[in-house]
């Protein structure tokens, strides 16, 4: 990346009269290290289902690096250096966290990674694809539409992921570790995927399809009236969130099962996809090219649940039963949303009233007909945990399941 630094900064559009963009870049090459070491004592904790501190360095380590200095040093004037240091600091944070929680020796052993080399060689393949996709859309809209679109496209990727990215992760472990445990026990695997989709999909759907039709309103509260063209992309970016969460449930267990191949393939077609139509609809507006990127985090969900279905043999309508109480949620909220719209109102009004009706509503419709509308798999899974946990305790109370 180091040494590629002047070809990427051309790319981007970079003046050659006015580098700005290369100590960035070295600086961010400088970073990838740590970053990569800081995985080795997260996969650790991973691995020994300790996935609760792992969350808590995560979401601490983010705070810190990003609401702390990033915040500190952009109010001094440092501008784009202070997300870079902001980057540095939250790699070395997590990777010495999490180092410090684990006992582990820090001595290279070549034996252990021969044993592993054909496993880690398809892993790293398909984590590749998984970059690219994660990765390419905001190269491409750099070249072709400009680095003041590629920063509204950021800023509003940044906005509707990077919160769910870290709660989803600990996700993506535990659904992996599980899966690879159970690999012979599919009725038990199928159960519990089933309870974790639906219950991402309970969390997120009303969530983002909220976020999504008061774009405007979130962009102007949170970042002012100069980011307002980040508001279309935002919305765009929403939609697609709750499909993101599938993909990101689904792809572990396919890993778990040792189907890394059939994870990749998926990811590597709508990759391409994704390259050629960005590159062919480079000269549409931005605001309508990014309903691509919602319409191609479907097509993963779709695909990738079809892979796994055939291995564990889930029900053909599962997903849509897992998905019930999640796609209620989301229809209370555009009734809301359409309901409060005509009063007329300032949109920040508009915002807080969509949001306190749906909020009351759905608190409502779990509360009278939620063993109903929660998927039977949720429903068994909140039972299960009844006898360990308080919280499931007065949750099942409070919806009415009784085993």
């Amino acid at each position: 990346v180091a040494a590629l630094a002047p070809q990427l900064a051309a790319w981007l559009g970079q003046d050659p009269r006015q580098p700005e963009l290369l100590p960035l870049i070295w600086a961010s090459a400088a970073i990838i290290p740590l970053q990569a070491l800081s995985h080795l004592p997260m996969c650790l904790m991973q691995r020994s289902f300790d996935a609760r501190r792992l969350q808590v360095i995560q979401i601490a380590s983010y705070v810190l690096a990003y609401g702390v200095v990033g915040l500190a040093l952009a109010l001094w004037g440092l501008g784009a250096w202070s997300i870079v240091v902001a980057f540095g600091v939250h790699a070395l944070l997590v990777g010495v966290l999490a180092a410090m929680s684990v006992q582990q020796s820090w001595r290279p052993r070549w034996a252990a990674v021969v044993s592993t080399q054909a496993f880690a060689q398809r892993v790293m393949a398909a984590n590749l694809v998984n970059a690219g996709l994660d990765n390419l859309d905001r190269l491409l809209i750099g070249r072709f539409w400009g680095t003041a679109a590629l920063g509204e496209y950021a800023l509003a990727a940044n906005l509707a992921r990077a919160p769910v990215t870290l709660l989803v992760s600990s996700v993506q472990s535990v659904a992996f570790a599980s899966a690879s445990r159970l690999q012979a026990e599919h009725e038990r695997m199928a159960r519990g995927y089933l309870a974790v989709l639906g219950l991402a999909l309970l969390m997120t759907g009303p969530l983002f399809v909220f976020l999504a039709l008061h774009a405007q309103a979130v962009i102007a509260l949170l970042y002012g009236p100069a980011w307002t063209g980040s508001a279309p992309l935002f919305a765009a970016l929403c939609a697609g969130v709750p499909f993101f969460v599938a993909v990101a449930v689904t792809g572990p267990m396919l890993w778990g099962l040792g189907a890394v191949w059939a994870e990749a393939r998926v990811q590597l077609l709508v990759l391409v996809v994704m390259v050629v139509a960005l590159v062919l609809m480079a000269g549409l507006p931005l605001p309508l090219v990014v309903w691509l990127l919602p319409a191609l985090a479907l097509m993963r969900a779709v695909v990738l649940y079809r892979a796994l279905a055939r291995r564990i043999a889930l029900p053909p309508w599962a997903w849509a039963r897992a998905g019930t109480a999640g796609a209620a949620g989301a229809a209370v909220v555009m009734v809301c949303t359409l309901a409060v719209a005509s009063i007329g109102a300032g949109a920040l009004v508009n915002a807080s009233a969509s949001a306190v009706a749906a909020l009351l509503i759905c608190t409502a419709l779990l509360r009278w007909r939620g063993a109903v509308l929660l998927s039977p798999p949720l429903r068994q899974a909140l039972l299960q945990r009844c006898a360990d946990s308080a919280l499931a305790r007065r949750a099942c109370r409070w919806l009415g399941l009784h085993a």
